[in-house]
C-alpha cells in the first residue's frame, strides 16, 4: 500500500519582496505561471496541438496595510509618462520568501494593477495587488533562469511592526466651506486604472509594456451637507454647464485626505457621479464619485495626485 510522508506536503505562509520593501501580507499569496497557446488547426482532427506563444508570472496579494506599501506602489503612477516602460531601464526582480527558507524569485517584474487605497477608521488601507513578471531582459527563451530561480535560504525578513497598520478618522476636502473637512459615511476609497500596451517580438513574445493611461478616481459618501450644497458640489445645471465644456475648468479641485500622519491629494478632482436615496435604512445623499482632470503648467503636465506624511 501506498504511503504517504507528511513532511513532503508544502504549507506555510511567506513574504514578498519587491524594490527593497517587505510585504507582509492579510492573506495568500499567489504566484501563476500563465502560460499563453495558439492552436495549430486541421480541417480533419480539430486542433492538433496547442504551441507556446507567451510565458508571464503574476503574483498577486493584500498588503497588510501599511502606509508605506501605499506610497510605494503608487509611486509610479504620478506623474505617469505616456509610452514609458512600466519596467524601467534595469530589471527588478520580486521575490516570495517563505516561512520555510524557500526563495522564488520572479525576473523583472512591475505592479500592474496598483491596490485600492481605503482611508477609514475600521478598514485596513491598502487593497489587492497584482504584479506581473516578463522574464530577464535580453536572456534567451530557453535559459534555465529566464523567468524564476528557486532556491533555498533561511527566512530572515525585517520584523513586522503590528502599529504601522494605519486606522483611523479622516477628514476629506474639497475647496471651502461647505465642501471642507467634510465627514464620511464609510472612509474615502481612491484607485488607479492603469493601461497598458505590450511590446512583442516575433522570436520573445511580450518583452515590454508601455503606459498608455492612468486614471485616478476617489469615492465617498458624504455626511452632513444638505440637498442644496450636495447638488452644488455635483454642479450639473448652471453657469458654465455646457455640453462640451471641461470638467477641469468648470468644477474641479483638489480633493485632499487628511488624517495624523497621512495626506493624499487627488489633483483637479471634478465630480462625475452622485446619487440620492431614498429609503428607511439609507443616508439621502449617496456615493459621490470623482475623477483627476490632468493639470498642466506653462505646457508641463503635473502629478495627478500626491501622497505623502503630511501636506506638502
Amino acid at each position: 500500500m501506498a504511503t504517504i510522508d507528511r513532511t513532503t506536503i508544502l504549507k506555510g505562509p511567506a513574504v514578498v519582496i519587491f524594490n527593497s520593501v517587505n510585504y507582509y501580507t492579510e492573506d495568500d499569496i499567489t504566484l501563476t505561471p500563465r502560460i499563453e497557446t495558439f492552436d495549430v488547426p486541421s480541417s480533419i482532427n480539430g486542433t492538433e496541438s496547442q504551441r507556446y506563444s507567451n510565458i508571464v508570472m503574476e503574483v498577486s496579494f493584500k498588503p497588510k496595510g501599511e502606509w508605506s506599501h501605499a506610497k510605494a506602489l503608487w509611486a509610479a503612477f504620478a506623474n505617469p509618462v505616456i509610452g514609458s516602460s512600466i519596467y524601467g531601464g534595469s530589471d527588478k526582480d520580486i521575490v516570495i520568501h517563505s516561512l520555510d527558507g524557500r526563495k522564488m524569485t520572479l525576473k523583472c517584474a512591475a505592479c500592474v494593477s496598483p491596490p485600492e487605497l481605503h482611508f477609514s477608521t475600521v478598514n485596513t488601507m491598502v487593497g489587492s495587488v497584482t504584479f506581473r513578471a516578463l522574464g530577464e531582459n535580453n536572456v534567451d527563451w530557453t535559459d534555465a533562469s529566464k523567468r524564476i530561480v528557486e532556491s533555498a535560504q533561511a527566512f530572515a525578513v525585517a520584523a513586522q511592526n503590528p502599529d504601522s497598520v494605519i486606522t483611523q478618522p479622516y477628514k476629506v476636502s474639497w475647496g471651502s466651506s461647505p465642501f471642507a473637512n467634510m465627514e464620511t459615511e464609510d472612509g474615502i476609497r481612491l484607485s488607479l486604472d492603469v493601461s497598458l500596451n505590450p511590446t512583442t517580438v516575433d522570436s520573445y513574445g511580450i518583452v515590454d509594456e508601455t503606459i498608455e493611461n492612468v486614471v485616478v478616481s476617489a469615492r465617498f459618501i458624504p455626511v452632513g451637507l444638505t440637498q442644496t450644497q450636495y447638488l452644488t458640489l455635483l454642479k450639473i445645471q448652471g453657469a458654465g454647464v455646457t455640453r462640451g465644456a471641461s470638467l477641469g475648468a468648470v468644477n474641479s479641485n483638489t480633493l485632499e485626505v487628511v488624517g495624523t500622519g497621512v495626506y493624499a491629494g487627488v489633483n483637479g478632482a471634478a465630480p462625475t457621479q452622485g446619487v440620492f436615496r431614498y429609503g428607511r435604512n439609507v443616508l439621502r445623499l449617496g456615493e459621490v464619485a470623482m475623477q483627476a482632470q490632468r493639470k498642466f503648467s506653462a505646457g508641463v503636465a503635473q502629478p495627478l495626485f500626491v501622497l505623502a506624511d503630511a501636506k506638502p
